[in-house]
Parts: structure tokens; C-alpha cells; sequence
């Protein structure tokens, strides 16, 4: 079971909630509407200097700067961030971006209002499409800020006009163009949620060996070298096991496939069970060969899952007639443990695991062997499971 040092990377490893994939796929949105809403300001601001006197444009001006513009570029400065504290801290300043320039609007509307000019409407229209549908925000948190800022845009008409149906078409013209572009919002999510999840189902098949339902060779290469690396940066210990089916190749000649596969998916029902943590795992490496890989495991806890692979394959009494070793299936079984800087790559502490099961197979079968500084063999010598302990330096 040597593995070869070319190993598969070209599958993208997908462990990410749907929140986190939706920050992903909007991202470049979010910046490129960050990007036009800042040319839009400085459209706006040349607009006041040529339209408005300057006891208007040196409050407006100073208004769009403080509430808009620098929540805008420091908003940009956490978007390239890839923690989860950047992405939560840009998701708020997106909502503050877009509830602050709701309030910029309502306020130099007021005094322009208060000068007799008349502030055009495509401002809260721009901010209203910017806030509930291009910046690609959650539906509740968009639709709560928009009609905040549909409230605030309303207090200049209130204060200054007091006509009431000039307040209420006010109202009932953003809402509907709000709900418009909350609709179009929830649309993207959506296509968006049915992309993430028949992205995930197409993995998962990929990923997943038909007949055990463990993860295929594919998945194991690119696992086992991203846990192999992650163990490397916080100095953990990282186990690998290999298991053999003995005589397997004899009971499917002789009894065909389909009892081989029969056998083939208990046996990898018994392998599975050994993986109880979150990044424990366990695939079909080839034929009769499965792997198992525990992050954070030392020697003394992998001795302990070897014997456990060795007994429970032993106790599922599954008939053998074909064996030379028992009556029942049985397996051989190498493995490994050491800290992942202690070893080159996740290449060599494979082989330290190959040679193991080497030693196993040649030994007798129906035992494992760990190789480190203590290695240690177990060996069934009976259906009784009465067990023989051989401790070798």
C-alpha cells in the first residue's frame, strides 16, 4: 500500500456554512458597489459646490465626508479581511453605511430645504437600491435598515412641508421600491442557497465511495495532507492507520462480488465507528485497503483503536472458509502516531503506518502493528479472542 507522492489537490476541500459562502460569492459585489458609492459621492459633492451656495455646501460637504466617505473606506479595509472577526465587523459597518447615509440624506435635505432649494430624489432611491439589494445583506437586517432609512428620509418632509399626502407618497413610493429590491435580494439568497447545496450534494458524491459510504481515495489525499499541515503549524500529533482485509481476494473468487461487497461494507461499518471526532476520518484507499486519520492522537489512544479495529472486524463472526488464518473475516492493521514535525512530510509518516501493516501481514495477519518508538503487536489466537501482548524496543 505505498502511496505515491503525487498526490490529488485539484478538489477544493468545502467545509463552510452557508453564511460563510454567501460572504464569499458577495464579496466582490459588495466591493465594486463600495467603489461606485464613493464615485457617487464625489458626484454629489461636485454637484453641491456648482448647484448650492457655499453656507449650504460647506455643511453638506462635511456631512457626506464624516458620515458616509470614511465609514466606506474603512468598511473596504476589513471586506480583504479573512477572519471571521473582519467579515462580522464589515457585515455591521455595511448596515452602518447604509442607515448613516439614510441620515446623511434626510439631513442635507433639510438644508437645502431650509435655503429653498430642492434636494432631487435619486439620492434615497441609490440608497435604498445600494442598501437592500447590492450589497447583498441578509433579508431581515436589509429590510429593517431600509425602512429605517425610508423613516429618517421622511422627518425633512414632516418638519419642513407638512403636507400629509405629500408625506404618505413619500412613504408608499420607497416602500414599494424597497420591497422591489428586497424581493430581488431574497431572489440572489436563493439562487445562491440551491447553488451552495447542490454544490455540497456534488461533493459529497465525489468525495464519498459508493459501496462503504466512507470517503474515496480522492478525499483522503486531500484530507490528510490539510490535516498533516494543520497539526505541523500547532505542533499536534497526527495517527494514521491501514487496514487489509486478510484472504479477501480468495473469498471473492471463490463466493464472487457481491458476497465481497457484502463483506467489504460490514467491515467498513466497524472502521467508521473508530472515528468519533470531527476531524477523524475514514476512507476506502483500494480494494480490501481502508486508512483511517485522527488528529491529535498519541501512541497509547492509537494502540487502543487498533485493537479495537482488530476485535470488532474478528467478533462480527462474518464466515470465512477461504481464510488460512480463522473461520471468520479477519484484518492486519498498521499504524502510526508521532508530533507531524517530527516526520518531512504526511508522505513519510504514511509509510512509517505502510510498514506497520507490513510487519502485520507478514507476522501472521489477524494482529496490527504500530510503528514508532514502541512498537507494539497484538495478535487473535482463537475465536475466544484471547489476545498475546509483544512489546519490542
Amino acid at each position: 500500500m505505498k502511496a505515491s507522492r503525487s498526490l490529488d489537490h485539484s478538489l477544493t476541500y468545502r467545509d463552510e456554512s452557508f453564511d460563510a459562502y454567501i460572504y464569499r460569492l458577495s464579496l466582490p459585489l459588495r466591493v465594486k458597489s463600495l467603489f461606485a458609492a464613493i464615485l457617487l459621492l464625489f458626484v454629489f459633492g461636485i454637484f453641491d459646490l456648482v448647484v448650492f451656495p457655499s453656507d449650504v455646501y460647506s455643511i453638506t460637504l462635511p456631512v457626506r465626508f464624516l458620515l458616509v466617505l470614511i465609514p466606506l473606506l474603512i468598511t473596504l479595509v476589513f471586506l480583504g479581511g479573512k477572519s471571521d472577526t473582519s467579515k462580522s465587523i464589515s457585515t455591521s459597518l455595511l448596515y452602518f453605511i447604509f442607515i448613516a447615509a439614510g441620515c446623511m440624506n434626510a439631513t442635507i435635505n433639510y438644508i437645502v430645504i431650509q435655503h429653498g432649494y430642492e434636494l432631487p430624489n435619486i439620492g434615497i432611491i441609490l440608497i435604498i437600491m445600494f442598501g437592500a439589494l447590492l450589497l447583498a445583506l441578509p433579508l431581515l437586517g436589509a429590510g429593517i435598515s431600509a425602512f429605517i432609512v425610508i423613516a429618517v428620509s421622511s422627518i425633512p418632509i414632516f418638519l419642513t412641508e407638512k403636507k400629509l399626502g405629500q408625506f404618505i407618497y413619500h412613504w408608499l413610493s420607497l416602500s414599494i421600491f424597497t420591497s422591489l429590491c428586497l424581493i430581488a435580494n431574497n431572489i440572489y439568497r436563493s439562487m445562491a442557497r440551491n447553488n451552495y447545496l447542490l454544490l455540497n450534494r456534488l461533493y459529497n458524491e465525489s468525495v464519498v465511495e459508493p459501496l462503504t459510504k466512507l470517503y474515496n481515495r480522492r478525499y483522503f489525499d486531500e484530507q490528510y495532507t490539510r490535516l498533516f499541515e494543520q497539526a505541523k503549524r500547532d505542533n499536534k500529533s497526527i495517527a494514521i492507520i491501514l487496514i487489509d482485509v486478510d484472504c479477501f481476494k480468495e473469498f471473492n473468487d471463490s463466493l464472487g462480488h457481491l458476497a465481497g461487497d457484502l463483506a467489504l461494507t460490514q467491515i467498513a461499518k466497524v472502521i467508521a465507528a473508530t472515528c468519533r471526532r470531527p476531524n477523524d476520518f475514514a476512507a476506502r484507499y483500494g480494494g480490501d485497503e481502508f486508512v483511517t486519520v485522527y488528529f491529535d492522537m498519541g501512541m497509547e489512544k492509537l494502540v487502543q483503536v487498533c485493537e479495537e479495529i482488530v476485535n470488532q472486524v474478528f467478533s462480527q463472526k462474518m464466515a470465512h472458509e477461504q481464510s488460512m488464518i480463522a473461520d471468520y473475516f479477519s484484518v492486519s492493521v498498521g499504524g502510526t502516531s508521532v508530533k507531524a514535525q517530527e516526520v518531512h512530510d504526511s508522505l513519510d509518516l504514511f509509510n512509517l503506518a505502510d510498514d506497520a501493516l507490513y510487519q502485520a501481514k507478514k507476522n501472521g495477519k489477524n494482529q496490527f502493528k504500530v510503528n514508532h518508538i514502541t512498537c507494539i503487536t497484538h495478535k487473535l489466537v482463537d475465536a475466544e479472542n484471547i489476545s498475546e501482548l509483544e512489546v519490542s524496543k
